[in-house]
């Protein structure tokens, strides 16, 4: 996957996220505000830390792997999921700003992805015609 358009989703679901989240806060309560963007900031993390986690565990038979940064990687991704886990349990945040929060990041990944590579398009891809 070409390294921009998981970076430039990233950026854009924070630029968003908190843009929204000072929008909220005027129509709801600060908790429903501050759930969006914190599910928003887990969400754009946890992306990182699976990014991170391919490029070290998938590289050439050549390649030495890092064992110690793939173990790193994996427990700051159950870290972050504990964290998530007990957020909900404790009800720092209402569990619908977290569902729309983490939402933004899969909403902005395909509109980057589209803008970015337009051929991904539905109607790029019907123009192909059916090879089967």
């Amino acid at each position: 996957m070409n390294s921009s358009v998981p970076r430039k989703a990233r950026l854009w679901t924070l630029a968003a996220a908190v843009v929204i989240a000072l929008g909220l806060v005027r129509f709801t309560d600060w908790r429903f505000a501050l759930g969006f963007l914190g599910s928003a900031v887990w969400a754009v993390t946890g992306f990182w830390l699976v990014e991170a986690l391919v490029r070290q565990a998938l590289v050439p038979s050549t390649g030495t792997r890092n064992r110690g940064a793939i173990a790193l990687l994996v427990a700051g991704k159950l870290a972050l999921y504990a964290l998530a886990l007990w957020a909900l349990l404790v009800g720092i945040a209402p569990a619908m700003s977290c569902l729309y929060g983490f939402s933004l990041m899969l909403i902005v990944l395909v509109i980057t992805g589209l803008v970015i590579r337009p051929s991904l398009s539905p109607e790029r891809l019907s123009e192909r015609g059916d090879h089967d």
